[in-house]
This record gives structure tokens, C-alpha cells and sequence, in this order.
């Protein structure tokens, strides 16, 4: 023959009217939904920067900065003198140029040749 079990408590909680269900605990859902958007936020944004490469398709090579008064040279137009490349460690300029981009082409050429790939013409 079965066991009957016995859960005692039972009986007083429904005997006083108590609800059958415990109340809902909105703390619980705020911290869960507090916790995915902290994750959110370390996962997509700080993470990625931390473990970037430098932005601006240059890897770190070149300093591409809007040139200052005393970058300006005589021998150009000042239209042409925007932009200056540097050298990583900002010690010479390597060029200057009327537009971001441009600076840009002579710095991929400068590394293409100085890792010996060939260039076109």
C-alpha cells in the first residue's frame, strides 16, 4: 500500500485566506534587465575598444592631422597644405596634402614599398 505524505503549513495558509501565489517581486526583473544591458554595454562597446586597432585605415602607421601655421611651406599653395602626414612618432612630416584621403594613398604607398610589395603606375 502507497504512503501518504503529509505537507504541514499548508492547511493554515489557504485556512487564513492567505493568496495562493507569493506577491511578484519586481526588483528581481529590473536587476536581470539592469545586469543584460551592463553586458550589453561592456561586450559591445568597452571591449571593443580596448582590443581596437587604431581607427582611420592607417593601422597605427602614420599621423594624418589638419596642418597647423608653421606646418605651411612657401613653395605650395596653401589649398594644398591641409592635410600632413607624420611619421608615427610625430617627429618629421612625411607630406602634405589638399584632402584626408590623399595623405591616406601616400601613406599605403610609403608602407607598400617599404615591405617591398610592388605598386602599379
Amino acid at each position: 500500500m502507497p504512503e501518504v505524505i503529509t505537507i504541514s503549513g499548508l492547511e493554515d495558509d489557504l485556512a487564513q485566506g492567505a493568496p495562493a501565489q507569493p506577491p511578484i517581486d519586481i526588483a528581481s526583473p529590473l536587476l536581470t534587465l539592469l545586469g543584460g544591458a551592463a553586458a550589453v554595454i561592456v561586450l559591445g562597446v568597452l571591449v571593443p575598444k580596448l582590443f581596437a586597432r587604431p581607427s582611420g585605415g592607417l593601422g597605427g602607421l602614420g599621423v594624418i592631422v589638419p596642418c597647423r601655421k608653421k606646418d605651411v611651406v612657401s613653395a605650395k599653395p596653401k589649398s594644398k597644405q591641409r592635410w600632413c602626414l607624420w611619421t608615427k612618432s610625430k617627429s618629421r612630416i612625411l607630406g602634405r596634402h589638399p584632402s584626408r584621403s590623399k595623405a591616406v594613398k601616400q601613406e599605403r604607398l610609403i608602407q607598400m614599398k617599404k615591405h617591398g610589395i610592388p605598386t602599379r603606375r
